[in-house]
């Protein structure tokens, strides 16, 4: 590994996903790999789990960087297998290497799935929020002798209202009107990714 990349103290991690999140109209069907699996049943797809097998494999690499502090995970897939069987299946990687869950936007109400224990620290969006779908996690390395440090909320939000739930909800709506003279409404989860790995005032 070079010099510079063990100095790499954080990783915004956005791989290749399905896109299953995004509500403008796909073209997957153009896609040599698109078959009638795909059509079948998109969860389960073989595109989504060898989507899914290269999450993994990209998530154990960033968190085995020697310096890093904080990994954030995020994807614009909707899908259980890349979202949170990922962070499941790297979870003992994460523990042996010294890392924990954190808990960005802890007021926001969309959790991941329960399907594990501490799935509850993961966050999601959903067309139910009036928002594009997308997952993200935040793995922060344990200080020495001591505990993960949860995100920094006052730094990471663009505006702060008394209503719970206004953090992610206020950035979505903006980004959406910016965003609408060109007809597209997603919320981007890469920027809401950057906002929680520099939550700390010094990693981007």
């Amino acid at each position: 590994m070079q010099w510079g990349l063990l100095q790499v103290r954080a990783i915004l991690l956005d791989p290749s996903c399905s896109g299953s999140g995004i509500s403008t109209e796909r073209l997957d069907y153009l896609l040599p790999s698109h078959s009638r699996d795909d059509q079948d049943d998109t969860s389960t797809s073989s595109r989504v789990l060898k989507l899914s097998a290269f999450q993994k494999k990209a998530l154990s690499h960033a968190l085995s960087f020697p310096s890093v502090e904080r990994v954030v995970y995020s994807t614009c897939s909707i899908h259980q297998a890349e979202n949170e069987d990922v962070v499941n299946a790297v979870l003992p990687l994460a523990t042996s290497l010294g890392f924990e869950l954190a808990t960005p936007f802890p007021q926001w109400h969309r959790r991941g799935l329960p399907v594990f224990e501490g799935s509850e620290h993961l966050l999601r969006t959903d067309p139910e929020d009036g928002l594009e779908g997308f997952f993200i996690s935040l793995f922060v390395r344990k200080a020495a002798g001591g505990d993960a440090e949860e995100p920094n909320e006052d730094v990471t939000v663009e505006a702060r209202r008394k209503e719970p739930n206004e953090d992610v909800a206020v950035v979505a709506r903006r980004k959406q009107t910016r965003r609408r003279r060109s007809g597209a409404r997603s919320f981007s989860s890469l920027r809401l990714s950057r906002m929680i790995l520099c939550s700390n005032g010094g990693f981007w």
